[in-house]
């Protein structure tokens, strides 16, 4: 699979950013919610809809 915004040379992160406490992708330094096309807020991610049960 190609990402449409490399192949245009669209400066962007592949990771998502996760309100003012960083950005999934290693390395990323640019926090910029311009670069990042999936941006979360952190406390939804804490939030317990987001919980999946995994089998024992």
């Amino acid at each position: 699979m190609t990402c449409v915004d490399c192949v245009a040379g669209v400066e962007h992160c592949h990771g998502t950013l996760v309100g003012s406490e960083g950005c999934t992708e290693p390395g990323c330094e640019d926090l910029s919610a311009d670069r990042h096309p999936l941006v979360i807020e952190a406390a939804e991610v804490d939030s317990p809809r987001h919980l999946v049960a995994t089998a024992a």
